[in-house]
């Protein structure tokens, strides 16, 4: 964990759109992933080798896991597009429209999942409605209860105690949001990105990620 944390403090600032990109949807793969398979192996407890060994399961699971990569690469585009709209020193109009092809590019990172056939609509319906609203809220915290609400709803198991399983996701959920608005800050310089986010920069490029 160490070695993590000082290589991040060493990794150059990200200002390249296609970089953003790939921050953004590592970000939200790795926050999908811990809040709904950790959730559900503790929940499953050993009788987890015999669910997950189960292709029906593993349908829900996936379909799950999926969901919530959507639902929290909204919020982490949301974060991105307030801090670089702090930073520019241009109308956030154009700034937002760019903040919607970000997302639309992260989710098109990859193929789309077998439950959505028609794509991603109404999660970036979604996020447009966010980026209109003037008083939408950029505090992480405020962010992740309705976010972690729609998580629940796709959870493949439960346990008996299902208020307390939903404290699980929304502490996890709020947890990853602090952490990478924490992230963002260190790793983004926001002035930059904005600018190269409106002169129109490709989303799609490819990162390759060095090997240390």
């Amino acid at each position: 964990m160490l070695t993590s944390w000082i290589r991040s403090l060493r990794a150059k600032p990200i200002y390249d759109p296609s970089e953003l990109r790939r921050f953004v949807s590592g970000e939200a793969s790795y926050l999908a992933q811990r809040s709904t398979y950790e959730f559900s192996r503790n929940t499953l407890a050993w009788f987890g080798q015999h669910y997950f060994a189960d292709q029906g399961f593993v349908d829900v699971f996936r379909k799950c896991r999926w969901e919530s990569f959507g639902l929290v690469a909204i919020d982490m585009t949301f974060l991105a597009y307030a801090r670089l709209a702090a930073a520019a020193a241009t109308p956030t109009g154009d700034l937002s429209a760019r903040a919607m092809a970000l997302y639309g590019a992260v989710l098109r990172e990859y193929p789309a999942p077998d439950h959505r056939p028609d794509g991603w609509a109404d999660l970036e319906a979604k996020l447009a409605e966010r980026l209109a609203a003037p008083d939408a809220p950029t505090d992480p915290a405020k962010l992740a209860r309705p976010t972690a609400k729609a998580i629940f709803k796709t959870l493949p198991v439960y346990s008996q105690n299902k208020a307390g399983d939903f404290d699980v996701v929304l502490n996890a959920v709020h947890f990853g949001l602090v952490a990478y608005s924490d992230r963002l800050g260190r790793r983004v310089a926001a002035a930059a990105a904005a600018r190269a986010l409106l002169d129109g920069a490709p989303l799609d490029r490819d990162i390759v990620v060095p090997v240390t």
